[in-house]
């Protein structure tokens, strides 16, 4: 004889069996296992929870997440949002150029591995002039598009006594997946505009969602 009484993982209804073509057959052995199917779920004393592995692929949708419960601590590092830097390695590089060209060591390659990001930049860096009364211009270009998000100043005075700040935040919506650069740029209208040292920055946040 090897029934068993009262099932290991059914406690709420439980329900007896045979194991042996010997045992006795009750009537309880049939109706206890409709009851319980009646009322299964996976939860305790009713059946074997579902592993993690055994799942499907989409079955768990938004619909079944309650609200307000996906903590920061349960997503992907850089799931939704990447951060990069850039900034200064060469002391006191200038430039002539009346027209924008790249800042030295302000520039950054990466991917986007979804399309639809939004990428935000913001570029600051310390400058003088040769020239009084000169215009200095900095901007962000995303790959080979327009200058975006043109700061200019004025220099007051020549060399260290004119130093002034550059400064310009630029936004770039729904970037396309692939690989993108961006790149900080700098001209002046007159004279020649020096960086104080290394004191030059960019920051650019990727906002995946």
């Amino acid at each position: 004889m090897a029934r068993i009484e009262t099932d290991p993982n059914y406690s709420s209804p439980t329900f007896s069996r045979a194991t042996a073509a010997t045992d006795l057959f009750k009537k309880e052995d049939v109706q206890g296992v409709a009851a319980a199917l009646s009322t299964h779920t996976h939860g305790s004393g009713l059946g074997l929870p579902i592993a993690a592995s055994a799942i499907p692929n989409g079955s768990i949708t938004s619909a079944m997440i309650a609200d307000g419960t996906i903590v920061s601590g349960d997503m992907a590092l850089n799931s939704v949002s990447v951060r990069r830097f850039a900034y200064g390695l060469s002391a006191s590089p200038s430039t002539t150029s009346t027209s924008f060209v790249a800042i030295p060591d302000l520039s950054s390659t990466f991917t986007v591995a979804e399309a639809g990001s939004d990428i935000l930049v913001w570029v600051a860096l310390s400058v003088y002039n040769t020239v009084v009364g000169a215009f200095q211009s900095v901007s962000v270009q995303l790959d080979a598009g327009g200058d975006t998000s043109v700061s200019t100043t004025v220099s007051t005075a020549t060399g260290g006594n004119g130093m002034s700040v550059l400064s310009a935040l630029s936004a770039f919506a729904l970037v396309s997946a692939g690989s993108h650069t961006i790149t900080a740029r700098w001209r002046t209208l007159s004279g020649s505009m020096t960086s104080d040292a290394t004191q030059r920055y960019m920051t650019i946040l990727e906002l995946k969602r």
